[in-house]
């Protein structure tokens, strides 16, 4: 059997790792939030991110076509 493809959120684009320090109790909410809707922890923090700099004006919203995309792995990152 061959191996299953790993889905990649945004393939080819980069992105930067950094280390984040935050008290447990707010950890422990995130956590929460982010297994209420199917997220890491990681992925929940970077959504957030993401909503808060379209809401404020600094990032314009993606949208992204369904037509327009490829394959059925990139159909599925769209919705996780």
């Amino acid at each position: 059997m061959s191996e299953p493809k790993k889905l990649v959120r945004n393939p080819g684009k980069k992105q930067k790792s950094f280390v984040i320090r935050i008290d447990e109790s707010t950890y422990k909410l995130l956590e929460k939030w982010a297994n209420d809707e199917f997220r890491s922890v990681n992925g929940q923090i970077e959504y957030l991110l993401n909503q808060n700099l379209v809401n404020s004006g600094r990032k314009k919203k993606n949208r992204i076509s369904l037509t327009k995309m490829k394959s059925r792995e990139e159909i599925l990152c769209f919705f996780y």
